[in-house]
């Protein structure tokens, strides 16, 4: 009898490599505005390679979330917890691109999928709670950490925006100045 288990070749990518980059494309691009295509261009994937190992890009992205919560946060929130959380410590480990995969998800994604909503409740919980116990400037201190990098987040989308309108602005779309040009 011949088993249909396992067909098609092994994987020749290492996944935990892949799900950092997914994190890192994600966090630069957003969870809506990336494309399947990006993640194949930038993951270095065939297409059939990323279906097959991760089923979806919902799928990717919930994946490369808990393990960025696993792999950067807890530690971070055991630096925090360990040493107190002075706000120069707070400033070091929470740098920005540490927040932005946890903003992208807070504000993409939880809002219409409880899964990747547990996870940003996850991270959250591990970072308040590892500072809970010091004087409530060091609290404020974290938050005000979120809120300026989704400040400049907004800030930067919003210049390429504005770049991006000024580019085009100029510009007749591709079928008048065919028409112009034949005329």
């Amino acid at each position: 009898m011949i088993s249909l288990a396992r067909i098609g070749r092994d994987r020749s990518f290492d996944e935990a490599v892949v799900l950092e980059r997914a994190a890192a494309i994600f966090s630069q691009q957003g969870y809506e505005a990336t494309s399947v295509d990006d993640l194949v261009r930038g993951l270095s994937l065939h297409r059939g390679s990323l279906y097959q190992a991760f089923g979806s890009k919902r799928q990717l992205f919930v994946r490369a979330l808990r393990t960025y919560v696993d792999n950067v946060l807890v530690p971070v929130a055991g630096e925090l917890a360990e040493h107190g959380p002075k706000v120069r410590l707070i400033e070091d480990l929470l740098t920005d691109d540490i927040l932005d995969l946890l903003l992208v998800a807070a504000l993409e994604a939880a809002p219409n999928d409880p899964e990747v909503a547990t996870e940003v409740e996850r991270a959250m919980t591990l970072l308040v709670k590892s500072v809970a116990d010091y004087e409530p400037s060091e609290s404020v201190a974290v938050a005000a950490l979120f809120g300026g990098r989704l400040a400049t987040r907004a800030h930067h989308r919003l210049l390429t925006a504005q770049r991006f309108t000024q580019m085009t602005a100029g510009s007749a779309p591709r079928e008048k100045r065919r028409r112009t040009w034949r005329k």
